[in-house]
């Protein structure tokens, strides 16, 4: 049985290119989306991002930049239902 976990080993940097275990305080690990549905329930909030700037998961999606720029305006130009669906999706994760 294969169960996609929807997330990434990688590590966000400020321009550089060093190995795996090797982050300062400029850099943090992408976690997986897998069980990113239960975030509400079990950590009694739904702030989002490495800062928490975000309230919610489309917060989240449109705060992003950088590599993930082309992304974010995908969504960008999704239908009000096209994103409630992309929503629903994540949280049932």
């Amino acid at each position: 049985m294969i169960i996609p976990i929807y997330g990434t080993r990688e590590r966000i940097a400020i321009a550089d290119h060093r190995p795996d275990f090797a982050a300062d305080g400029q850099e943090w690990r992408t976690p997986p989306l897998w069980g990113i549905g239960l975030v509400k329930n079990v950590n009694k909030h739904t702030f989002f991002l490495h800062d928490g700037r975000a309230h919610n998961l489309m917060e989240a999606i449109l705060w992003h930049g950088g590599e993930a720029q082309a992304s974010t305006e995908f969504v960008q130009k999704l239908s009000p239902d096209e994103r409630d669906a992309l929503v629903a999706f994540l949280e049932s994760l």
